[in-house]
């Protein structure tokens, strides 16, 4: 409670807020634009869909320094149905997607990031009522952001569910494990005869030379690197299907209120940030048994990115009630599962959703 006092009080100074009143932002159609200024961020937070529902998704975008634009412009079978029955908020990081202002490198950490988050949720209860159920979706980095709210004092009593889409809440482990699956999947390729046997080869070579016995940010993000190669030739073989955006989803991303330039600056202060090597540094397996909150976790069975192994691992980590916690693995899939059938993986939500709401 004292938390969420705290929360609220300093929504008085931080919070720049653009819109109608808030009897002009309950309905089933919102679109709605918020901004939250904390430690010279600037974040945009776009809430659409069915605000009269009272139920909101909360999405936490992967990166570091990616977007939350992707998931309301490029994924509208993705939005449209989600926003249909409730609202979702769409809001980008320090240092990510469209957000501005001057905020300091040093505030690119973790225990500033999960702030941003705690008071993007008190905005949220703020402007639409205290009595909305939040749930938060993150995908990779959101998933170790998610992770890192809920195992920190009383957050979980501030969300209804947990929605973990390939999240990446040990580094180092997906590190190592994502190395083994291009080391399997590629020995698969070529035993196959794969037409891309020779690109293959690569993947494997690497995979076999890569030093994985001591944590290191490079190596870390070398195989980031290479996970992204892999990944593209397993489209290339069919392994793993693909989401192509319509002509309009395509137009989207350059006719909107989002600067290009904003996250291309973005893009590069994260890189030139000490975030990588912060949660390299510190895995949070050991805080998943505090987390009891409902948990839908989805992952792709080619992903080599955040290996499915983590996904079995917050299964069997987290504090959750069995019951109350899931993992869904999807085939023909990789680090992004909805590519591969985005009517199951909405159908997933939206039953955890109304289980939980």
């Amino acid at each position: 409670m004292k938390n969420l006092l705290y929360v609220l009080t300093l929504l008085l100074g931080l919070l720049i807020l653009h819109g109608c009143q808030k009897d002009e932002i309950i309905g089933e159609n919102v679109s709605d634009l918020l901004w939250l200024e904390n430690k010279g961020a600037q974040m945009p937070i776009l809430v659409e869909g069915n605000t009269a529902s009272k139920t909101f998704i909360l999405i936490l975008h992967g990166g570091p320094g990616g977007s939350a634009k992707v998931y309301n412009e490029t994924y509208k079978a993705l939005s449209d149905p989600l926003e249909k029955r409730y609202a979702v908020a769409y809001w980008d990081q320090r240092q990510a997607g469209n957000t501005r202002g001057h905020g300091k490198l040093d505030d690119l950490n973790v225990e500033t990031v999960v702030g941003d988050l705690e008071l993007v949720v008190g905005l949220l209860r703020y402007r639409y009522g205290q009595d909305i159920s939040i749930f938060l979706f993150g995908h990779s980095w959101g998933g170790y952001l998610g992770n890192a709210f809920l195992a920190k004092n009383e957050n979980q009593a501030q969300v209804k569910g947990w929605i973990d889409v390939a999240g990446a809440h040990n580094i180092w482990k997906l590190t190592v494990d994502g190395v083994e699956l291009m080391k399997t999947v590629a020995q698969d390729r070529i035993d196959a005869n794969s037409s891309r046997k020779k690109s293959w080869e690569g993947i494997r070579d690497f995979a076999d030379e890569v030093d994985t016995s001591v944590p290191d940010e490079d190596v870390t993000l070398k195989v980031n690197a290479k996970a992204q190669e892999a990944t593209g030739l397993a489209v290339s073989d069919d392994l793993i299907g693909s989401h192509s955006p319509s002509g309009k989803e395509f137009l989207n991303i350059f006719f909107s209120d989002y600067s290009l330039i904003s996250q291309f600056t973005n893009t590069l202060q994260t890189a030139r940030s000490d975030l990588w090597q912060e949660i390299l540094d510190a895995p949070l397996t050991g805080k998943l048994h505090d987390i009891e909150t409902p948990a839908l976790l989805i992952w792709g069975e080619y992903d080599f990115v955040v290996s499915p192994t983590l996904g079995q691992e917050m299964l069997d980590s987290l504090g959750t009630p069995d019951e109350d916690k899931s993992l869904h693995l999807f085939n023909n899939a990789g680090h992004s599962p909805m590519d591969a059938d985005i009517g199951k993986f909405v159908d997933l939500i939206i039953d955890f959703v109304e289980k939980y709401k």
